[in-house]
């Protein structure tokens, strides 16, 4: 991806489609998420901060992993979300768990 969605709804389905680039279970360096954001979009150091901001992933440290469980929302985000977002995302999180 070249260009940023301008609507904060279009980019929530990127930040999905990212997701879905990590397999849950297992811990990333910030390089490791770098490498796999990289192949994908363009600017991998604004798409990982917004992984984050939305909760699809955590982070401490220097060390990032998907969340066990759907991340809380504010109203705002929760209108952003697709509906399938609230299907999708706890198989995701609790199928490739290891």
């Amino acid at each position: 991806m070249v260009s940023l969605p301008a609507r904060r709804k279009a980019r929530v389905h990127v930040l999905l489609h990212l997701l879905s680039l990590f397999p849950a279970g297992r811990t990333y360096t910030e390089p490791e998420v770098n490498d796999v954001l990289r192949p994908v979009v363009e600017d991998w150091a604004f798409w990982r901060r917004e992984l984050v901001e939305y909760g699809y992933l955590q982070r401490d440290a220097g060390r990032y992993w998907l969340p066990e469980n759907v991340p809380e929302r504010t109203a705002n985000m929760q209108q952003e979300a697709p509906a399938w977002e609230a299907l999708w995302l706890p198989t995701h999180l609790r199928d490739r768990q290891s």
